[in-house]
């Protein structure tokens, strides 16, 4: 990170109100456009310009990563059942045919 004139903390200060209200970054990368969760340095900013702010964001994260892992969890939870529904049929038992 660049340590003498602040470039971060320029862009900070001149999006300051979209960053706090979408938390996300837009950037442009070889024609596609691509949104990013602000970098740690900008919580670091956000907390010395407003903390009440930083402790909503915060707080709206972690309810987002929960909502996120229990979806995650259940839609996990189906593929691997699928998974082991498809393992089952693929299983062959040669001993049944055995006979002595």
């Amino acid at each position: 990170m660049s340590r003498n004139p602040a470039i971060a903390k320029e862009y900070f200060e001149d999006y300051m109100h979209e960053i706090k209200a979408t938390d996300s970054l837009i950037l442009s990368r070889k024609n596609k456009t691509i949104e990013v969760s602000p970098p740690r340095y900008f919580s670091k900013l956000l907390e010395k310009q407003d903390p009440i702010a930083l402790e909503h964001i915060k707080t709206n994260r972690l309810k987002k990563r929960q909502r996120l892992n229990k979806q995650f969890t259940e839609s996990q939870a189906e593929v691997s059942k699928t998974i082991k529904q498809i393992k089952m049929q693929k299983v062959t038992r040669d001993f049944e045919d055995y006979h002595e």
